[in-house]
């Protein structure tokens, strides 16, 4: 697991830096930092009732808005690296699929764009 880089000004809480190659480890565990980047973005209040599973739609089960949208994508990048771009993700979706994007399909695009090329 990543150590802290630095404080982030913002919040006051630790910033993570970007994972390495040797860290970037199974798609179980990019949920888990994926899952815990989405609660630090809509915060642990609202998630009481809500647990988050791959199936959680950020639109439908999470109500996020596109403000948070903006912060999701800039503490990823920062969890992960430039390779985490949810703007890359979602490029070549329609507005319908952008709607139904899962926790779940987020991780799997950063799994994916983590892995050592071939």
């Amino acid at each position: 697991m990543s150590e802290p880089a630095s404080e982030s000004i913002s919040t006051g809480r630790p910033r993570m830096r970007p994972m390495s190659a040797s860290e970037e480890g199974s798609v179980s565990d990019v949920f888990d930092e994926v899952a815990a980047v989405v609660r630090d973005v809509i915060g642990e209040d609202f998630l009481l009732e809500q647990e988050l599973t791959p199936d959680t739609s950020f639109s439908q089960d999470l109500a996020l808005e596109s403000i948070e949208f903006v912060e999701l994508s800039e503490k990823l990048q920062e969890r992960f690296g430039q390779r985490a771009n949810l703007a890359t993700f979602i490029a070549g979706m329609d507005i319908d699929a952008i709607m139904d994007i899962t926790v779940g399909e987020l991780a799997d695009y950063i799994t994916a764009q983590l892995a050592p090329s071939a």
